[in-house]
């Protein structure tokens, strides 16, 4: 086993972790988003 084909399993856990820093930020933001509207339709 090579030095390089023991990192690709790494380099991948790296993309995929970054991919789900990605959607849990972009739900997080969605999210307050709709809050920060909801609570503008109830206040009016």
């Amino acid at each position: 086993m090579s030095w390089s084909s023991a990192q690709k399993p790494n380099n991948k856990f790296k993309q995929i972790r970054n991919a789900w820093h990605f959607w849990f930020e972009s739900a997080l933001v969605f999210t307050a988003q709709c809050f920060r509207y909801v609570a503008a339709l109830l206040t009016t």
